[in-house]
């Protein structure tokens, strides 16, 4: 799970905490693989996700970059995100985030994920906060879900012939 860091765009702490924690040397203002970061979004287990700027078309992007560690010590791991990369580039839906670009920065020694950049609240803060959401809510959010999933799994299991 993901969760929203606070912080001005230009070098908040989190944004500075997040980079001494993990020894990935992306702040806000560097420039990525073509992107300009310009804040951390989020931490989990494996990374952080950062919102930047395509220097060449100005859209704003979420980039995924697993920490080192994990390149290190679980390539189990590294195995499965660019498995998921690949297969999420394969699929088109308007419910589902589109995958851009992805690869390994040889300097930093991390892999990376490129999708939209969806603005707005977390599923868990929308759960929280929004009185009339709750049953209802929580049974959409769960049947998209399972469409999605189910679509994933018939993507796997029975490829269209060419």
């Amino acid at each position: 799970m993901q969760k929203e860091v606070s912080g001005d765009c230009l070098g908040s702490s989190a944004d500075r905490t997040a980079n001494e924690g993990n020894g990935v040397l992306v702040r806000p203002g560097d420039n990525f693989q073509g992107y300009k970061v310009e804040r951390l979004l989020g931490k989990g287990g494996l990374g952080t996700v950062w919102l930047v700027r395509h220097l060449m078309l100005d859209t704003l992007f979420a980039l995924k970059i697993l920490d080192p560690h994990v390149v290190e010590e679980k390539p189990e791991d590294v195995k499965r995100f660019v498995r998921e990369a690949k297969l999420a580039t394969r699929i088109r839906h308007p419910n589902l985030v589109a995958v851009h670009d992805a690869g390994f920065d040889r300097q930093k020694g991390v892999y990376y994920l490129v999708m939209d950049y969806v603005q707005g609240s977390t599923l868990r803060d929308t759960i929280a906060f929004e009185v009339g959401f709750a049953a209802l809510g929580a049974l959409l959010v769960l049947a998209a879900a399972m469409m999605a999933y189910s679509y994933l799994f018939l993507f796997r299991k029975y490829r269209v012939e060419k």
